[in-house]
């Protein structure tokens, strides 16, 4: 039988509406929570790091074949806005 294994990093970068800082010393620890709890227990996505500024966040997380990417950023972004 025939196994393939695929690992494919992605590095993502979200950023805030206008850029405006949004993301406070408060709410980032929280926020950085909550992405991992969607990216590691919902969507089996495992997370490198996380971190950010201000102003915008970046993700290295290890792709999920069972999910494409397009729905993962999806899953993240309008997850984490509100």
């Amino acid at each position: 039988m025939s196994h393939s294994l695929t690992k494919i990093w992605i590095h993502a970068l979200f950023r805030t509406k206008n850029s405006d800082p949004l993301i406070t010393q408060n709410l980032e620890p929280k926020l950085y929570t909550y992405i991992t709890k969607i990216l590691e227990d919902e969507l089996n996505c495992q997370i490198r790091i996380i971190n950010g500024i201000q102003n915008h966040i970046h993700i290295l997380f290890l792709l999920n074949a069972n999910h494409s990417l397009k729905d993962i950023i999806h899953r993240i972004k309008g997850s984490s806005s509100h």
